[in-house]
């Protein structure tokens, strides 16, 4: 007599991704004092951080009382990138200060060294609040545009002829909006990875880690 073959048990669902996990410059070294700026002990810093699962930092914006501000917040940002895998990095830049050429050359820059990695912060995460809903969005619709103008399917690299690229595949009229305007292209090529996001308008806002995790 034949036994009857018993099913195999049900496979486990899988297990749902982490969630996203945010913490503060501030708060990341909240028990490490002046010396915790130190190069050193901020890669350390970082990078047991992304070890414990955190997936993204926020970098603090310019100073607004009469001290400076404890780090520069796009040079940090580059060197966080290097030092980790897959943390990103929301880089804080005064709309009022910083043009919308300045900063794609900035974000681009970055984006070359931790590609979908970096973060454009919203006024309202730093010390500037007055931009307006309008004239923000037109600044990020700057700043995108200016990143796309000069598309890697351009370059030519042809050394015989000295030619770099091809003019006709740039962008033919820069950029005008209701509050930015910009002629020309940006003179970085596109860099890898998607368009520019921004923090937190179009990227979930992560769980924020307890302060007193954050700074182990």
């Amino acid at each position: 007599m034949t036994t009857p073959q018993q099913a195999p048990p049900p496979s486990p669902s899988p297990a749902p991704p982490p969630a996203e996990r945010a913490v503060t410059l501030a708060e990341l070294l909240a028990n490490a004092g002046p010396a915790g700026y130190a190069w050193p002990a901020l890669r350390a810093a970082v990078t047991a951080a992304e070890r414990r699962g955190v997936t993204t930092l926020l970098l603090p914006g310019p100073a607004t009382g009469p001290g400076p501000a404890p780090v520069e917040a796009s040079t940090l940002a580059a060197a966080v990138l290097r030092a980790t895998r897959t943390l990103r990095v929301v880089v804080p830049l005064d709309p009022d200060r910083v043009a919308p050429y300045n900063a794609a050359r900035i974000l681009g820059t970055l984006a070359y060294l931790g590609p979908d990695r970096v973060l454009l912060a919203h006024p309202t995460d730093t010390a500037n609040a007055s931009v307006d809903a309008a004239r923000w969005a037109d600044y990020v619709a700057a700043v995108r545009a200016l990143l796309d103008s000069f598309p890697r399917t351009a370059i030519v690299a042809d050394r015989a002829t000295g030619r770099y690229f091809d003019a006709a595949g740039l962008a033919p009229h820069g950029y005008l909006g209701t509050h930015h305007r910009v002629a020309g292209v940006l003179n970085l090529p596109r860099p890898p990875g998607g368009p520019l996001r921004t923090w937190p308008d179009d990227a979930p806002r992560p769980a924020p880690v307890p302060a007193q995790e954050a700074a182990r």
